[in-house]
Formats: C-alpha cells, structure tokens, sequence
C-alpha cells in the first residue's frame, strides 16, 4: 500500500486569540470569525519557508477566515491554490474538543483515500487539532493536551497505509504529564 502525507497545520494568531491572551473581549468578527494579526501572518511565513522543499499535492483549509488567510500565505510558497471546506471548522456547537478531533480524524481519513500515495497540507484549528491527537493516541485526555498546548502555526505530521495511522512528527505541540489512574482516584493532598 502507498503511503499519505497528511500535514496538519494550525492557523497563525488570529485578532481572537490576541484578545483571548490578553482576557480581554473583543469584537464580533461574525461567523467566519477573526483575521490574522501580522505576528499569526509571521508566523504562517516563517512555517511556509520550513515547508517549502516538500512537494504538495493539495492544500485544503477550513473555510473560517483565518484559516484562508493561513493557507494563502502557505500558498504562495508551495504554489497551490487552496481548497476551502466547512467540514473542518473549529466547533460545531454544542461539540466538545474530543469529538471535534474525531469529526477532523474521519475528515483526513476521506482526504486520505481519496488522495492515496499524496502529500496533503490541511490548515485548520487547534481544538480539533488536539481532540485529533487525543483520537489517534498520542496524548489521553485534554489534560494531557489543554487549551494553549498547540501554538499558533504548529504542525502535526501524520502517515497513513489506508489502515494504520502513525503521527510521525509534531512542530509547536507540548503536553502534559500523563496522570495515572491512582493519582486521579488519590489526588496529593494540598499543604
């Protein structure tokens, strides 16, 4: 079986996620939400120069504004027109992070056999991106992986056969300790 490359990437900081760093509210952006502030724009190119040896095949992206803003700084680079889709938004309200991660794993999956023996860039947002981690194993649970964990323009690599997913490589990801079961049943006592 051919291999697929599937590359994984967070969008840059947005003005929502400056707002957010900073506890302050800030505008309704609307529904397609925030744009990128020109650190998220540095951040896309910087991500952009690193990738620009690999040879994409498609560039798909989350059709929220950020995530377009995203992926036409990486395709500037990598010489690929970005194909946008709502499949891979940040929530689908009421969704908790676990399920949108498993909606973004059938998503690449489908991309995966529709694009077998491809590389595909896939830029999209950070609580999917660790619910995904969370599906695939990596981490297990949003405590090993909390909100902030994945930085703005981080990277996860996956590899696939078609039957067995292997992430091979993470850029910008930092997780938690992993808390065993007897320390959830008989958390340390405070002084």
């Amino acid at each position: 079986m051919q291999t697929t490359t599937l590359y994984v990437i967070r969008h840059g900081e947005s003005e929502g996620n400056r707002f957010a760093s900073d506890r302050q509210v800030g505008p309704d952006y609307g529904p397609l939400g925030s744009p990128l502030t020109p650190e998220g724009r540095r951040q896309i190119s910087e991500l952009a120069e690193r990738l620009k040896q690999v040879r994409f095949d498609l560039l798909i992206c989350s059709d929220l504004i950020r995530a377009r803003e995203s992926a036409q700084i990486l395709s500037e680079v990598l010489a690929l027109s970005p194909v946008t889709t709502d499949k891979i938004r940040e929530r689908v309200e009421p969704e908790t992070t676990i399920a949108g991660g498993k909606r973004l794993n059938a998503f690449l999956r489908e991309t995966a056999r529709l694009h077998t023996g491809k590389t595909v860039a896939v830029v999209c947002h950070g609580a999917i991106m660790r619910g995904l981690l969370i599906a695939l194993g990596y981490a297990s649970s949003t405590r090993e992986l909390p909100k902030g964990s994945l930085r703005n323009a981080g990277l996860i690599i996956l590899e696939t056969n078609g039957e067995h997913w292997h992430v091979s490589e993470t850029l910008g990801v930092t997780r938690e300790p992993a808390i065993s079961t007897e320390e959830q049943e008989n958390p340390p006592i405070s002084s």
